[in-house]
């Protein structure tokens, strides 16, 4: 599935643990209570995705645009969000610190 066209599409509660999801577009995607634990979300467009309650334990986030993403009550820790891109409509998880952007 790397680098496929998933916008907008409901993947709540789904079981995507050690997906390969690497460069797809995921904007506007609900996953909810997804399992996205051990995915290589590296370089995702997941721009305004639904995100709250995923499960994203161990998922690798590199390069990914968070960028009005709901992560509210996801699994997810500020290590993982290093080199991730956010804005300010991004919600984080109660906790967890927005990466530090560098010129």
């Amino acid at each position: 599935m790397p680098g496929s066209d998933l916008s907008g599409t409901d993947l709540s509660a789904a079981d995507l643990s050690g997906a390969g999801l690497t460069r797809t577009d995921l904007s506007r995607a609900t996953m909810t209570q997804a399992d996205l634990s051990g995915a290589d979300l590296s370089d995702a467009e997941l721009r305004d995705a639904r995100l709250a309650g995923a499960e994203l334990t161990g998922a690798d986030l590199t390069g990914a645009d968070l960028s009005g993403a709901d992560l509210t009550g996801a699994r997810v820790d500020s290590e993982q969000l290093k080199g991730t891109r956010t804005d300010s409509r991004t919600r984080l998880p109660a906790g967890v610190a927005a990466p530090v952007s560098t010129p």
